[in-house]
């Protein structure tokens, strides 16, 4: 269900705004991983590497919502509530 009309130029706004923000959430998800798998590469082959350095899915999960969010607004015409 399409949310309430925007005039183009508003909604070509709307939308530069939110493609920004998947890019910069994307972003973090990159460097999230790279700084993961460069973690992993210090320790000795065949140890784990300590709890503390988990794989980031809170980045990727707010990557994923923000991507959504911006889908929405771009294929439906959902405004996102943020």
């Amino acid at each position: 269900m399409a949310g309430p009309a925007l005039n183009p130029a508003d909604r070509e706004q709307l939308v530069d705004q939110w493609r920004d923000r998947v890019i910069a959430a994307r972003k973090r998800y990159d460097l999230a991983m790279v700084e993961h798998q460069r973690t992993g590469r210090d320790f000795v082959s065949g140890c784990e590497p300590p709890a503390n350095h988990p794989v980031p899915l809170w980045i990727r999960d707010e990557y994923v919502r923000v991507l959504r969010m911006y889908t929405e607004l771009v294929i439906s015409g959902k405004i996102p509530q943020e």
